[in-house]
């Protein structure tokens, strides 16, 4: 018989409240490399140049994705940032995917100062190997969401706010009506797993969420 387990966080304009089993930023599943401590990485800086003068983007994804393919041939990252802090130092920060599969609220930065690459920060990466085929489809996350979240109008069911999003959006295939996600969800303290990801609104009562409907055997 299949068990659904669920997590929600609300959201409003004002605050963000999380009610969860969300993961929890401790000293034992937060990391930080020194490059230049680390074996792997500290071989693969001394093949090229640490001088971000003379450093691509490339070699820094390529810095990072030797580290994650070291720990676990599964992980990769995506959709790089970076960020720049006051003094001018770049960070690139990355989304972590495994399996092809994002890791909610999991990200790597490599840091840098004084123009060199210096260390990496992120959550603990975990060694499990994780199932990425669901046992439900989309249209049954968002049917056993809908169950979890009662309303007698959900957004995308009011023609105005429909047509609203489109505008807003420049898309006319744009809707509020729920657009599940894959993503590998990470509690703390319990083993990772698969989960769909997505945003269920709703005009009475008057809600915001975004759910997460995990689900097996």
């Amino acid at each position: 018989m299949r068990k659904f387990y669920f997590l929600f966080c609300l959201l409003c304009q004002i605050m963000f409240i999380d009610f969860s089993m969300a993961q929890d930023v401790t000293e034992k599943s937060f990391i930080c490399v020194e490059i230049v401590q680390d074996s792997v990485l500290n071989s693969f800086q001394s093949q090229r140049s640490a001088n971000l003068k003379e450093t691509t983007t490339s070699h820094v994804s390529s810095l990072l994705n030797t580290y994650l393919k070291h720990h676990n041939d599964n992980f990769m990252m995506n959709n790089e940032q970076i960020l720049y802090d006051s003094k001018g130092n770049a960070h690139y920060r990355y989304d972590i995917l495994y399996k092809g599969i994002p890791v909610h609220n999991y990200y790597y930065t490599v840091h840098s100062a004084d123009d060199t690459l210096n260390t990496i920060t992120g959550l603990k990466l975990f060694t499990e190997d994780v199932s990425v085929v669901p046992y439900i489809t989309e249209s049954e996350a968002i049917e056993v969401a809908k169950n979890l979240f009662p309303a007698q109008i959900y957004f995308w069911e009011v023609a105005e706010l429909e047509e609203r999003i489109k505008q807003e959006l420049g898309d006319s295939s744009a809707s509020y009506y729920p657009s599940p996600d894959l993503v590998i969800f990470k509690a703390a303290n319990q083993l990772p797993i698969l989960a769909y990801r997505m945003e269920l609104s709703s005009v009475s009562p008057l809600f915001a969420y975004e759910v997460l409907i995990i689900n097996q055997y």
